[in-house]
């Protein structure tokens, strides 16, 4: 069965953070403020710095992570939602990955 992906780009007038969070509320069609907070996934503060240093040096770079049961990529301007699957392991939805354009 294939899975639907959400997509949005970010904005600079706009964090990735609150843009990732209207993107998951859209998706689940609920209140923002309904979502588990992001900051329990990952660190909402180093990841918008992190990716707006990358843009405004016009970098390539791909963040990965999971939250609320998505599979989310941040990646050059866009964030992509994927629902997670439903045999993924839970245990490591707070892993993030990281890459960038220097590091192949």
């Amino acid at each position: 069965m294939a899975h639907t992906q959400h997509q949005a780009t970010l904005s600079p007038d706009t964090s990735a953070s609150v843009t990732l969070i209207q993107l998951i509320s859209s998706c689940e069609n609920i209140d923002p403020a309904a979502l588990d907070p992001l900051y329990q996934t990952v660190d909402t503060e180093a990841l918008d710095e992190l990716v707006a240093s990358l843009q405004s040096r016009d970098e390539e770079f791909a963040v990965q992570f999971t939250y609320q049961e998505y599979e989310v990529i941040i990646q050059d301007n866009e964030i992509t939602a994927t629902p997670a699957s439903a045999t993924a392991d839970t245990t490591e939805s707070s892993r993030m990955q990281f890459s960038h354009a220097d590091d192949a």
